[in-house]
């Protein structure tokens, strides 16, 4: 027997379901011939079948299949719409974070150009004052911790940047520094694991700038900011403090006349 020949006894449960579909003919052949020998046989199915034609009559069956296929056709589009949205917005949400991790996590570490290590006794006890020539225009982070070991004590400071650049930082340099609280006898002084200073050498006795400098800082902490400033340059340290005067000192500790350091 052919699949066109074939037959197929339907239960009253299927039939009943098809009802709607077979009513706006939009079952396959079989189907319809299924439900039909079904509907020949069985008075319940007929007599629901019957009830199913007075409710939907011949002259609203076309209406009714079209605006079911309408329906489903406008269906499909919107779901089809709202995925390639959401894949849209999805990928940019990606796309932002990643951009937005690898442009503010610092994890590259700045290369240890280390202009300066020195000592100095402040009020606040000791610190230990470290500069170095930063290559790097944007976000950085910079921490320190020690480190025990082999009974040594190691003051290791990381300074770092992200693996994303933004904007032109070609020539950029820059001296930074930093005031680090000596909390315990110091062995060694490691600036992004590079030691820059070991006990044996000797932290030389810090430079009359560099108090200065301090000075400068803790001014700016009691007045909560202001206009001051502070610059190192090739042969001369300067500064700015808050009141407007200007001061200029040489790296050995040697105030200097403004306008000639400015030369």
């Amino acid at each position: 027997m052919n699949k066109e020949n074939r037959a197929y006894v339907l239960p009253c449960e299927v039939v009943q379901d098809l009802l709607p579909l077979y009513h706006d003919q939009v079952v396959s052949d079989v189907t319809a011939a299924a439900v039909k020998t079904h509907l020949d046989t069985c008075q319940s199915c007929r007599t629901e079948y019957d009830a199913l034609c007075v409710a939907l009559p011949e002259q609203e069956k076309v209406e009714s299949t079209g605006k079911k296929f309408k329906a489903l056709v406008s269906k499909q589009k919107w779901k089809k719409l709202v995925a390639i949205l959401l894949a849209v917005v999805l990928t940019a949400a990606a796309v932002t974070g990643a951009g937005a991790i690898l442009s503010e996590w610092c994890v590259v570490p700045v290369p240890a150009d280390v202009k300066d290590v020195c000592l100095i006794d402040t009020p606040a006890g000791k610190h230990i004052f470290i500069c170095w020539l930063d290559t790097y225009s944007g976000i950085t982070a910079a921490s320190q911790h020690y480190d025990t070991a082999d009974g040594e004590n190691t003051l290791a400071v990381e300074h770092k940047h992200p693996i994303l650049k933004w904007g032109n930082t070609n020539g950029f340099e820059k001296v930074q520094y930093w005031f680090l609280p000596v909390e315990t006898n110091v062995d060694t002084v490691t600036f992004n694991g590079e030691t820059v200073w070991t006990a044996d050498e000797g932290i030389r006795a810090a430079p009359d700038y560099v108090y200065r400098l301090w000075e400068l800082e803790q001014e700016l902490h009691e007045a909560g900011g202001g206009l001051s400033g502070y610059g190192f340059e090739d042969d001369y340290v300067y500064l700015q403090f808050l009141d407007g005067h200007e001061e200029y000192w040489s790296y050995d500790g040697q105030q200097l006349d403004g306008p000639i350091a400015r030369k």
